[in-house]
């Protein structure tokens, strides 16, 4: 081989590393790009989901405190009803419990 066929060899092989490494450059730099741009939303989305879960757990515990304070009601309500008709309020809930 002649000096100018290995020059010329050499040459292209630099180009081509060259080029090569400026590809892998923007590759690397435009992902950082995204994933800070999805990472933003990511984040959000799960301070959103955390913020719903939330309202949903004080939804259920004020659902259990009323459910609560309905069984207390009954429950003093009962005891000053006459045994009669406390027999028969207790034969009507296990009637509705049946359906």
């Amino acid at each position: 081989m002649s000096t100018n066929t290995v020059v010329l060899i050499v040459v292209a092989i630099v180009v081509a590393l060259i080029l090569v490494g400026i590809v892998t450059w923007f590759g690397i730099k435009f992902r950082a790009d995204r994933r800070m741009l999805g990472g933003n939303g990511i984040l959000d989305e799960a301070e959103e989901d955390a913020r719903l879960e939330a309202e949903v757990l004080s939804r259920r515990a004020q659902a259990a405190n009323v459910d609560n304070g309905i069984k207390a009601f009954r429950t003093r309500s009962r005891r000053t009803q006459s045994p009669d008709a406390r027999q028969a309020a207790d034969m009507r809930a296990q009637l509705k419990d049946l359906d």
